[in-house]
């Protein structure tokens, strides 16, 4: 394969970048004509001042691709622009070399604004045909517009006569305004849109059938947007969190204790839940069925869970009394067989 890059001047005087891949067949691939190039910047809220972001390119999409006997397929695009807000934490606790750590304090969320100019592809054209796409905003409230929903696909003859046509439905399912995890930049009206089923049409639009149908795993059950009730990977765990800190510093660390009386949250995955919106099954339009089942990962190790540690002022550190640490937690998401050798103190939570 062949790769090149081939830089054009544009309208205002300026340098547009585009690519040519070549395969070992001799076919074309052309990516980013027609300024078909996505762009974004991030812009942090987290400082005394917003941090000055220009615009990047970031992707450069498919526009035209030609075969070696010289057939050719064009890819066009309608152009929107988007934003989405993003928020991080931060905790610290200030150590002294001559004293046991302070206590932690966890700062206020601040945020990150993401801003895109993307496209979606709006025809296909090939040799005798041309297939369009046509799309939807189904979010209603303008602050939470950050995507389009594809609404239908519309196949053409080269004399523009519609051979047949693909509805897309959905539903707009409402947060679980009960959820734990509630904060002041959760978003109790933003809803989310799950594909319902695909319908198709004839070429006159009229005549239809049910070609696919979805069905998903309790998407009422999930959270508001910007919950803290998630896990280190994003996951729904349903966890009560007054804060997005994961503590994951292990129990003989001095700071973990400090950072646990601190509040910070519990990031752990919560199997029961992790699944809620996952695809659950499709239905085909011969009734036939095709169900998916989830389960976390398991790994099975040898775990030892060391008893409490006393650490007593020796006259080398400033420790003006006896600190006592607690084992570390032992995290069961699913039903296993624990083995205790030795004796053990055990509080069962949950």
């Amino acid at each position: 394969n062949k790769i090149e890059m081939i830089f054009n001047t544009n309208a205002e005087g300026g340098t547009d970048r585009t690519f040519k891949i070549t395969d070992i067949n001799g076919t074309e691939y052309y990516f980013g004509e027609n300024s078909s190039r996505e762009r974004s910047n991030n812009i942090s809220y987290c400082g005394s001042s917003p941090s000055p972001a220009g615009m990047h390119d970031t992707a450069w999409l498919l526009t035209r691709i030609k075969t070696a006997v010289g057939q050719e397929a064009f890819f066009k695009y309608v152009s929107k622009s988007f934003s989405t807000t993003t928020y991080q934490q931060t905790a610290k606790s200030i150590v002294n070399i001559n004293a046991m750590p302070s206590g932690a304090s966890v700062g206020q969320p601040c945020r990150f604004v993401q801003k895109h100019e993307t496209y979606f592809v709006q025809s296909i054209e090939l040799n005798d045909k041309k297939i369009a796409f046509e799309y939807t905003e189904l979010e209603t409230n303008f602050n939470y517009q950050e995507s389009m929903q594809l609404d239908k696909i519309k196949v053409y003859t080269a004399t523009d006569q519609l051979l047949k046509a693909f509805a897309f439905n959905y539903d707009a399912i409402a947060p679980n305004s009960a959820s734990k995890g509630m904060n002041t930049n959760t978003k109790l009206d933003k809803k989310r849109f799950f594909l319902k089923n695909v319908v198709e049409y004839d070429n006159k639009e009229i005549q239809n059938f049910l070609k696919y149908e979805f069905e998903y795993y309790n998407p009422e059950g999930l959270p508001p947007h910007n919950s803290y009730a998630k896990d280190v990977y994003g996951y729904f765990n349903d966890r009560d969190n007054k804060n997005l800190i994961y503590n994951n510093l292990p129990s003989q660390d001095l700071l973990y204790t400090v950072f646990k009386n601190a509040m910070t949250a519990d990031r752990y995955p919560n199997a029961d839940v992790v699944g809620y919106g996952m695809l659950k099954s499709i239905t085909y339009a011969t009734k036939g069925k095709t169900v998916f089942t989830y389960e976390p990962n398991s790994v099975y190790v040898a775990k030892t869970i060391e008893p409490p540690v006393k650490v007593i002022p020796d006259g080398t550190m400033s420790m003006p009394t006896t600190q006592t640490k607690d084992s570390g937690d032992i995290i069961i998401p699913f039903a296993q067989t624990i083995t205790i050798t030795g004796g053990a103190e055990v509080l069962l939570m949950g």
